[in-house]
């Protein structure tokens, strides 16, 4: 019967020190919504992004891929998700990007978020042309 409590006692710590963790956990501060705004996408896609990269912009089956070198692993790829905040240039100035004016075979570089083999596109720049032959 005393294991028992002593089970029952260890494990009620277990959560408390969970909870406590978990508690004071310290989140990065946000900046104000005005300084936020003030920011240039320049600045914010260095504050937003993990991953920035150049590349050929593709079309595999549909679907935008970035393919480019890496050493030690030629002809990587990313696929590339775009979101309602991902801003391209590709020779037009900065707008929201959109895949129905994107030109495979287009040098590009781009800023995001990379997770596994998918890279959520925060910023994409470049010259919308298909590189010669």
């Amino acid at each position: 019967m005393n294991k028992k409590y002593i089970l029952i006692a260890l494990l009620l710590l277990a959560v408390a020190l969970g909870v406590y963790q978990y508690n004071n956990q310290q989140s990065v501060p946000s900046l104000p919504q005005e300084e936020q705004e003030e920011k240039t996408s320049e600045e914010k896609v260095s504050l937003e992004a993990n991953y920035t990269g150049e590349g050929v912009l593709l079309n595999d089956d549909g679907r935008w891929i970035i393919l480019y070198d890496e050493p030690g692993r030629p002809a990587a790829f990313l696929l590339l998700k775009f979101t309602e905040n991902s801003i391209c240039d590709l020779g037009e100035g900065e707008k929201t990007c959109d895949a129905s004016n994107f030109i495979h075979g287009t040098t590009i570089e781009v800023s995001g978020y990379k997770e596994g083999q998918e890279l959520t596109i925060v910023r994409m720049t470049g010259e919308n042309k298909v590189l010669p032959n």
